[in-house]
């Protein structure tokens, strides 16, 4: 038993926290018409615009780093576009992720 303990303990001491997250970021969409937005996200309809876009994906980049996980599960992003711009935008506030995937299913909820 104690050759065990003697075995696990470096192990126990030099282990780190695998930190899992999901975020719920709330309807990121671009600002292209492709017929999947929602009412009030429809580019040029209450005020959602390129700068508007920007704000968003400056917002949930800051969020995302913030949360510092190891593995990350987002919701409501409307297509791969919209995905690829806040992969390149955590890129470039120094939170890349590694390995990411969106889901192509039809009829998925956004």
């Amino acid at each position: 038993m104690r050759y065990l303990l003697l075995f696990l303990l470096p192990l126990l001491l030099l282990s780190k926290p695998f930190k899992i997250a999901t975020y719920n970021v709330e309807n990121l969409f671009d600002a292209t018409f492709q017929g999947s937005e929602y009412e009030e996200y429809i580019p040029g309809r209450h005020n959602w615009n390129a700068r508007m876009v920007e704000i968003k994906l400056n917002h949930t980049a800051e969020v995302i780093c913030d949360l510092d996980a190891d593995v990350l599960g987002l919701q409501e992003i409307e297509n791969s576009d919209i995905f690829r711009q806040l992969i390149v935008k955590l890129k470039r506030v120094g939170c890349p992720y590694r390995y990411n995937a969106i889901t192509h299913k039809k009829g998925a909820p956004i």
